[in-house]
Parts: C-alpha cells; structure tokens; sequence
C-alpha cells in the first residue's frame, strides 16, 4: 500500500510524507520544524516515527527545517554524494545515482540527477513490495535518464513549475527569468505535460503535479495544460498546489 501527505510544495517549502509497504519515509524538510511536525501528525506519525529522510539538494525550499528536525530525528538520512559534503555535520548516508539502494527492508530508492542549479540536486525511484512510486522535481528539463529510471512507476509527483507566457509577462526580473526557463531551472507546464504523457503511456497510474509557482502558474492553467495531453490515458491527475497540505493525496 502507499499512502502520501503533501506538506508543502513549491518555493515556500517542500515536504511530502510517504508511507509504502508500511515503512513511513519523508523526503525533504523545506518547512519549520512546527510545520513539518504538525504535517505528520494529522498522517499519524512524528519525526521519531520515521524510518527515512530523502533529500533532493540544499536549496533552502527542501532543507530549511533540517537542523531543528535533525534532532528529534532518529532514521538515516539519504542524500547524494555532492549534498553530503555540504551537510556532512548530520552524517548522512549517500544515494549514488543509477543504483538501487535498500533503505529499509523491502525498501529501495534509486536516485537519479536532475537538472537544476544546486550542484548534487537528485530525485528518487522508490520500489517495494506494496507498489512504486517516484519523485521528480526542481528539474529544468526531462532527461533520458530520469525517463528510464522512473519508467513503469505505479504514482508520481512530477514538477509544473510555471506557464512559459505568465513567466516571460510577469514582473521577475530578466534573469531570474532566465534561469527558471534554462535547462538547469525549473520544469514548465508544457514540458511537464509531454513528459506525463510518456509515463502514463508506460504504466504509470496517478501522476501529481508539484512545485507550483504562485507568481507564474494557477492549479487549474497547471491541470488544463497536462491534462490535454493524458487525454485517452488510463491516469489520475492531480494538482498539489502551492503551500497545499491534505491528507492521504495518494492512496493505492
């Protein structure tokens, strides 16, 4: 069975519960300790409870609660190799990209790397017994090995980052502009769209938009967009809006 809470998606801070095959895993700690730990309990559990922590990078939208949450905090901690010699203070364990790696019993996470300008920044193909699931954001575009590492995955969370036209019209400034639409940036709705078409197309079943842009995206320009494009497919979709927390957003 998986079983997953959004705590917080997009620029204001990243968090999401993941409960699979009866192990309770968190990936990333974007948010205050108190927002973190208000989160997993309306999911039935604590910080003490969990039996992994992932990290995508250091950005500090996935890591800004980690030093008060790192002391209640008693599983590993899982990064890749470039984001635990920055954090090397909390010990944690490494996640080399390509290779599957048992966190827990029955538990593995494949890490794989993203396009983005954070140095180290991953996602994660996680496989149990009780299902698949994967976890791709703050990429600025769709590699082939993200497509081969997440094939066949049962639910994913997958960036929609900003409409292209609200971007390039609205009031950032030029070049932050241009680093949200570079390669190393964040994903748009359109390219977003083209890549959940592939994945529902090989298998994929629920597909959850994540790391909306509040200043250049709505929840509903965000599902109408993708949402032609997994026209006739055989998939859920659903919109994790920005700063969104809800139980049981994922279910199987």
């Amino acid at each position: 069975m998986i079983r997953g809470l959004s705590i917080g998606s997009g620029s204001g801070g990243n968090c999401f519960y993941l409960e699979i095959n009866g192990k309770r895993i968190l990936i990333d700690l974007g948010l205050s300790a108190r927002t973190v730990s208000a989160g997993l309990r309306r999911a039935g559990t604590a910080l003490e409870e969990l039996d992994a922590v992932l990290i995508t990078h250091t950005h500090t939208d996935h890591i800004k609660g980690l030093p008060v949450c790192s002391k209640k905090l008693t599983c590993p901690l899982f990064m890749s190799e470039v984001s635990g010699a920055k954090l090397f203070s909390y010990s944690p364990r490494i996640l080399p990209p390509g290779r599957a790696v048992e966190i827990t019993a029955d538990i593995r996470v494949t890490a794989f790397e993203t396009s983005h300008d954070c140095p180290g920044s991953i996602g994660f193909r996680i496989d149990s017994p009780g299902g698949s699931f994967g976890y791709a954001t703050d990429l600025g575009c769709m590699t082939e090995e993200i497509r081969e590492t997440l094939l066949g995955v049962d639910s994913l969370v997958l960036e929609a980052n900003h409409d292209v036209e609200m971007l390039r019209n609205g009031p950032y400034p030029y070049a932050l502009k241009r680093r949200i639409l570079s390669e190393n940036g964040h994903l748009s709705n359109d390219a977003c769209a083209e890549a959940a078409a592939f994945f529902a197309g090989n298998g994929t079943e629920r597909i959850f938009l994540a790391h909306l842009s509040r200043e250049n995206n709505t929840p509903v320009i965000a599902a109408e967009t993708v949402g032609k494009a997994l026209a006739g497919l055989p998939v859920e979709l659903e919109v994790l809006p920005p700063g969104c927390d809800g139980e049981r957003l994922l279910s199987q």
